[in-house]
């Protein structure tokens, strides 16, 4: 009698330890799982941070429209997926609510005196009609009391038509830069000898989706960024010449301070 009451009081002992074993366990457990959930909860914090700066940075990357802070969205070659297609395409868009065929690119003619009754009218009747923007041409200082009617022609102050025509080409530049940079997506460089397919011209701006890209060869197209970046060093590049030709000149002093290569135009298919 005896023996069975004392394995009935054991059995209880056990039972009641077996059920705070089994209560320890669970806290243990609960423990646990609010120590992981706090984790996930940080993890999550720390990679929606670290994506939404990512995002801020490359999607989409943004274009100045002016010296200030404001800026309108462009393309955004960075991002990835069906949703980050339709954002694209979303900023696209804005951008051309503020770019239109009107006011895409400012085209800089560069000539001299002697050709303002020829080649310029040349011009002027010609494939300047056609360039989805402005035409603007510029000589050497004086040019602008002979030029012929209805043409806008810009004298250079200081600047002769002296061969080679460096210190024309990096100044018309910069008058470019301090009248026009907040008006026009792309700037064009051409000489008065050549004729532009305003069409295909169009049509190759329209595909470039880099807001700093310079492509060289009888002519230079260069986005907003890249004159922006480059200007402002015009007097380091022209007292820093290697050589005669002003177009290699000035993609030098391009890659220099935008650290960007300016493409040949006979590399791009498309060019054409």
């Amino acid at each position: 009698m005896i023996s069975i009451r004392f394995m009935t009081i054991i059995r209880k002992m056990l039972t009641r330890n077996r059920v705070a074993l089994i209560s320890w366990e669970i806290c243990r457990l609960g423990s646990h799982v609010s120590v992981g959930f706090m984790i996930g909860f940080l993890l999550s914090t720390v990679y929606r941070n670290a994506a939404q700066r990512y995002s801020t940075k490359h999607c989409p990357l943004f274009l100045s429209r002016h010296s200030s802070n404001r800026s309108t969205p462009v393309f955004c070659e960075s991002c990835q997926g069906s949703s980050s297609i339709a954002r694209t395409e979303s900023l696209i868009a804005e951008r051309n609510k503020f770019y239109t065929d009107m006011n895409l690119v400012l085209v800089a003619v560069m000539t001299a005196k002697e050709f303002l009754k020829t080649r310029v009218v040349a011009v002027h009747n010609t494939w300047a009609k056609s360039i989805p923007g402005e035409v603007i041409f510029f000589s050497s200082e004086g040019s602008e009391s002979e030029s012929p009617p209805g043409i806008k022609v810009v004298g250079l102050r200081g600047v002769d038509d002296v061969y080679p025509p460096q210190k024309k080409a990096f100044l018309m530049l910069k008058y470019i830069h301090d009248h026009y940079l907040d008006k026009f997506r792309f700037f064009v460089r051409a000489d008065d000898d050549v004729y532009i397919k305003g069409e295909a011209l169009l049509k190759f701006l329209h595909s470039i989706d880099s807001e700093n890209y310079c492509l060289g060869g009888p002519g230079m197209i260069m986005t907003r960024d890249i004159l922006a970046k480059t200007v402002p060093h015009i007097g380091h590049c022209l007292r820093n010449r290697f050589t005669t030709h002003e177009n290699v000149e000035i993609g030098r002093c391009i890659n220099q301070f935008a650290n960007v290569t300016c493409s040949w135009s006979y590399r791009v298919n498309h060019a054409k």
